[in-house]
């Protein structure tokens, strides 16, 4: 049974007050800390202003948001479309809130997951962490089948906008839009659920001593937490779970610093999450360590995005301002229930599983009729731009050297699904359960089989390799966001050099972006502090310093894999262990431009 609108309606302005109080800050407003991609030092605590629940709701910070969102899908594509970074799901734990509130105005930087989360995880015994590993495992197959269940929604909002609907139909159906977001928000359901119970155990085992070093955390920010080394906790901790070990520690001990108001609380971006603005924020931030995205950049690009509209078209955006806001007052209600059955653990209660699903599916259609909204209203608008409008939008989106290629499955890169069914959507035809569980399924092989072949997707064997440890699950469902298809910053796609030959081989083979290299060597629990700049300097000699570093502090270990390689790798007689230093490009011999990273590339087949 949904849950009443009415009722949801009537409670709204109590729960709004309510929240007033509570200190929660907006994703894109909280603090004068990061600007222009750099780290600005913190003013101090006693500067610090967080921002509440009432903030998020204002009509100013949702119009900035729209705005954004509408920028990013009249100019972006059904890649970018895509992307969402994994935080996003199942967020009942009060993450965003612990993020948008960090005292130190860390929370928006790329280390602050890895910084808090590894403080934990320092911290657990054997058998907590344990519980994290099952839970790994446990979710996996829940986590890609929401990922998988979004494609559709952003097939048919990007065919709506090109005007590329089924004959027959007149545009999106809204309540098939609103019906099918509620099954989505069903799966979400049964990954808090699960989350909520595994938290709640782990607290509850823990000693003075672990609720004594959580305690000391609570009462800091991010940039006053210590750095410790969890490398052999996550390399314990079985292939393919660090990330995953890392998003269940910093969500937990976001709960345990927490409450149901910060449970609550959401950013103004958490809703209709289907129209490429996460890429569009978050591209530059990925791979990129040490990189704090600017806190104004909402705000002042939706703004600008407006002013570029004739009065008839920016009507069409910030009127959903108002048409939205009967949904997001019951959605702030549908929250805080659902938190409160999530956190009956804590105190030995037992959470109502059945209430919490019927919540959920509410809060699917809420947030099924608000992307609704959005779509039909930035088709409106993008179909009647100029080209001085596009091209203006164009710099403004300020992505000039990113190419998004394929889709994204959460933050991670594959190749674009193939027969994503949506017509469903628009009315042409009805919802078929059986038929969507059989595509996840054929999509879920295309995706192992991909990465198994490193030639295919863009994806390095690594990747291959990765997924095929995993069963061939989605590696990434945490707070944290793998590298996309091509490389960040710093990385140069015109060859200068053999160091920043971009994504291609000699050969013409697509090979993994460093940036991607860097991260994966991270994620199996080796310290890569300097390899992301040492790349981004072009500077050979610094490369060359940073590997001779690593071979310093894990001795025995790159000399144990040069050693296979050789081993392993036979020449063109089919002589083992001889080396061959050119390579054949159109039939013909040429030296071989092996860059310094592609020793790393290497190593991992062997890690």
């Amino acid at each position: 049974m949904k849950l009443s609108r009415t009722i949801g309606l009537a409670a709204c302005a109590f729960c709004i007050i309510a929240l007033m109080v509570a200190a929660a800050s907006a994703a894109e407003t909280p603090g004068q800390g990061a600007q222009n991609g750099k780290n600005t030092p913190s003013p101090g605590l006693n500067s610090f202003q967080a921002y509440t629940m009432y903030q998020t709701l204002s009509d100013q910070a949702q119009q900035n948001t729209i705005a954004f969102d509408a920028l990013a899908f009249m100019t972006g594509d059904s890649c970018s479309d895509t992307f969402l970074p994994p935080g996003k799901v199942a967020d009942y734990a009060g993450f965003q809130y612990l993020r948008d509130n960090d005292p130190t105005q860390m929370g928006h930087n790329t280390d602050f997951v890895t910084r808090i989360s590894d403080n934990v995880l320092y911290i657990m015994n054997d058998d907590q962490l344990k519980q994290f590993a099952v839970l790994s495992e446990t979710e996996a197959p829940l986590s890609t089948q929401f990922g998988y269940l979004r494609y559709p929604l952003t097939t048919a909002f990007r065919a709506n906008l090109e005007e590329n609907i089924p004959s027959g139909s007149s545009g999106l159906n809204r309540t098939a839009v609103m019906e099918y977001s509620a099954k989505l928000y069903d799966v979400d359901a049964s990954i808090s659920i699960a989350r909520a119970k595994t938290y709640a155990s782990v607290i509850r085992s823990m000693n003075q001593t672990q609720l004594a070093y959580l305690d000391r955390m609570k009462s800091t920010g991010m940039a006053a937490m210590p750095v410790v080394d969890t490398t052999n906790v996550l390399r314990e901790s079985g292939q393919g779970n660090s990330v995953a070990m890392r998003t269940y520690a910093s969500e937990m001990f976001a709960w345990y610093a927490g409450s149901i108001e910060a449970d609550t609380y959401f950013c103004p971006e958490r809703q209709a999450t289907y129209f490429g603005s996460f890429y569009m924020k978050d591209r530059p931030a990925i791979g990129n360590a040490g990189y704090s995205i600017s806190t104004s950049l909402t705000g002042e690009s939706g703004a600008e995005f407006l002013s570029l509209l004739t009065d008839a078209q920016r009507e069409k955006i910030t009127g959903l301002v108002d048409l939205q806001q009967a949904d997001l007052s019951e959605i702030v209600i549908t929250r805080k229930a659902i938190a409160t059955e999530l956190r009956r653990p804590l105190t030995g209660g037992t959470i109502d599983e059945n209430a919490v699903r019927t919540l959920s599916e509410r809060y699917g259609e809420l947030d099924g009729e608000i992307s609704y909204y959005y779509a039909t209203h930035f088709a409106d608008v993008g179909t009647t731009l100029t080209i001085e409008q596009k091209e203006k939008m164009i710099a403004l989106r300020n992505l000039s050297g990113y190419t998004c290629n394929g889709a994204y499955l959460y933050s991670q890169p594959i190749s674009m699904p193939q027969n994503i069914p949506s017509g469903f959507l628009f009315g042409s035809g009805t919802y078929d359960v059986t038929a969507m569980t059989g595509w996840i399924q054929s999509q879920q092989q295309t995706f192992v089989s991909e990465n198994q072949d490193p030639r295919k997707s863009g994806q390095g064997s690594e990747a291959g390799n990765e997924t095929r440890k995993q069963g061939g699950r989605v590696p990434n469902t945490g707070n944290a966001t793998l590298p996309g298809p091509r490389s960040g910053p710093g990385q140069n796609t015109q060859g200068q050099g053999p160091v920043n030959a971009g994504n291609t081989t000699l050969s013409g083979e697509r090979r993994m972006p460093n940036d991607a290299i860097i991260y994966q060597l991270g994620q199996k629990g080796y310290n890569i502090s300097g390899a992301a700049t040492a790349i981004q300097s072009g500077d050979r000699e610094a490369q060359k310093a940073w590997l001779d570093t690593f071979r310093k502090n894990n001795p025995g270990v790159a000399e144990a894999i040069e050693s296979s390689a050789v081993k392993n790798n036979p020449d063109r007689n089919g002589k083992p262990g001889a080396s061959d230093s050119r390579e054949t490009v159109g039939g013909a011999d040429q030296p071989a431009q092996k860059s310094i990273f592609d020793t790393l590339k290497e190593w991992f087949s062997r890690l």
